[in-house]
C-alpha cells in the first residue's frame, strides 16, 4: 500500500481545549480532532467501506487495530495503537484515542506537529460559581495552514473574538 493523501485539517475540523488553566493568568491551548472527525477524514479519504477499527484487550490494556483495505489488492493492510482513557467517560475516551493515534500512525498526524500555544488570560475568561473560580472562556481555530504536513500558519481566537494566538 502506497502513500495515503490526507488532506491538511480546516479550520473547523480542529478543536480547541485549555489546559493547566489553574496557573492564573496563561493557559495552554491542545489542538485535537474528536473521534467522529477522524471517522469522517477516513470516509473522505479511503472511503466508508474501505477501513475497520477494532479492538483487543491484552493483558489488561487495549488496543485498536486501524485497517485499510488496500484498493489495488483488496488485501487489508494494519496499524495498531493503544490510547489513555479520558477523566469524563473512560471507556468511551480510550476507544477514540486509540482511534486516533491509530489514524495519526497511518500519516494523518498534522496536529503532531502543532506548535506548542501559550495565551495570556485576562480576568474575563474566569467565572466564580459558590466561591470557587474557573475558566470558562472556549477558543477556535480561524485559520490553518501547511507545508507538507508542518504547521506554517495558526490563529486561534477566544470567544470574543479576539486573536490569542
Amino acid at each position: 500500500m502506497n502513500y495515503i493523501p490526507f488532506k491538511g485539517l480546516l479550520p473547523n475540523q480542529i478543536e480547541v481545549r485549555p489546559t493547566d488553566t489553574k496557573l492564573r493568568g496563561v493557559c495552554i491551548l491542545l489542538l485535537y480532532i474528536n473521534s467522529r472527525r477522524a471517522a469522517s477524514i477516513l470516509d473522505d479519504t479511503v472511503g466508508a467501506y474501505n477501513w475497520r477499527m477494532e479492538y483487543k484487550d491484552v493483558g489488561g490494556k487495549t488496543y485498536g487495530r486501524l485497517s485499510i483495505r488496500d484498493t489495488a489488492t483488496g488485501e487489508w493492510v494494519y496499524k495498531e495503537d493503544t490510547g489513555s482513557e479520558s477523566n469524563i467517560e473512560s471507556d468511551k475516551g480510550l476507544s477514540s484515542d486509540i482511534l486516533k493515534r491509530c489514524l495519526a500512525r497511518w500519516g494523518c498526524d498534522f496536529l503532531y506537529h502543532a506548535p506548542r500555544i501559550i495565551v495570556n488570560c485576562p480576568d474575563s475568561y474566569y467565572t466564580k460559581n459558590g466561591g470557587l473560580e474557573r475558566m470558562t472562556m472556549t477558543f477556535r481555530v480561524v485559520h490553518v495552514a501547511y507545508e507538507e504536513k508542518q504547521m506554517t500558519e495558526l490563529k486561534i481566537e477566544d470567544r470574543f473574538g479576539n486573536i490569542v494566538f
